[in-house]
């Protein structure tokens, strides 16, 4: 990656499952809310794949878990990657009844 910024979120270590959900819907909102101001953004493994590394470089402290990290930053025209994954079609993945 070479976003000029990220953004990590953590919850204390004896966070709720329902945390992890509150935390998902507030880096959505975030990553929505750069859409609004013409920042790009995308959320990544990668950014948090490591967390002994990050915790050497930034002030997080051990009694937190580093949750998700998100990229942030303008898009590119110049592709690392130009593999695209097969997509089912909504219906085969969707049901309302």
């Amino acid at each position: 990656m070479n976003s000029p910024a990220v953004v990590y979120f953590t919850l204390p270590k004896d966070h709720t499952q329902w945390s992890i959900y509150d935390l998902g819907g507030f880096g959505m909102s975030l990553m929505l809310a750069a859409t609004d101001l013409g920042v790009d953004s995308i959320p990544a493994y990668e950014l948090v794949k490591y967390p002994y590394i990050l915790r050497d470089n930034l002030p997080i402290p051990e009694d937190e878990d580093i949750i998700m990290g998100i990229a942030l930053g303008y898009e590119s025209d110049e592709h690392i990657n130009t593999y695209e994954s097969p997509r089912l079609d909504l219906d085969e993945i969707l049901k309302i009844n």
